[in-house]
């Protein structure tokens, strides 16, 4: 390991498996995962892959815990809500956010990230892909040529997006799904496993297989 090497806490899913896998994609990488952060008490004392599980996720117990890391990264994948929450908090109260990219996910020409992403192993992103803050990526996720990516959003195993593609933020993608060039998808939308978004989506809308089928969520 580089003297220049940072050291990570890893926020949530230490059960879920979520922090097992940042943990697994910081191999290789100048990032050094030195603590595990959980809200549940029965697991504080316990590791993941050899990472102690410290404390609970509070922006109190990382305060206290201070010396143990550099910067941190969340490791919830499923729940957008509580992603964003938690980035929200961690950024006012000036926490660094790392993002975390695994040495085998491949980053074409000028691809850019923002803060707090999470790349996973074997995903491709294509030249000129964007994407804003606080993404989980589960390979083989391939995002294709000018792709546009919202903050807060989630692609599970195998979505794939084709070129040109325009997403909002809190957007979940399950695995096996995807968009059809040119799209636009708008904010807090789910694209069911096994779907391909054909047209433009509105926002708040969920698709569904089988049969293909657009809902649009009731309001809150």
């Amino acid at each position: 390991m580089t003297t220049d090497a940072i050291r990570l806490a890893i926020v949530g899913s230490a059960r879920g498996g979520g922090a097992a896998q940042v943990i697994d994609a910081c191999r290789g990488t100048n990032h050094r995962p030195t603590a595990v952060f959980d809200n549940d008490a029965a697991l504080h004392g316990t590791s993941v892959l050899g990472v102690p599980v410290v404390a609970e996720s509070s922006l109190e117990a990382l305060r206290a815990h201070r010396p143990l890391f550099d910067a941190l990264v969340i490791a919830i994948g499923g729940n957008l809500g509580e992603r964003e929450r938690l980035f929200r908090a961690f950024d006012d109260a000036g926490f660094e956010l790392a993002t975390v990219v695994d040495p085998s996910a491949q980053l074409r020409t000028g691809v850019s990230l923002g803060r707090g992403n999470v790349i996973l192993g074997g995903v491709y992103l294509g030249p000129e892909v964007t994407l804003g803050d606080n993404c989980y990526v589960i390979g083989p996720t391939v995002m294709h040529h000018h792709t546009k990516i919202g903050s807060h959003c989630y692609f599970s195993a195998s979505s794939t997006l084709a070129g040109r593609v325009t997403v909002g933020e809190r957007v979940r993608f399950e695995m096996c799904s995807g968009a059809k060039a040119d799209v636009r998808i708008g904010d807090d939308c789910v694209v069911g496993m096994n779907c391909v978004v054909r047209d433009h989506l509105e926002a708040g809308s969920i698709v569904e297989a089988p049969p293909y089928q657009v809902r649009t969520r009731a309001p809150a």
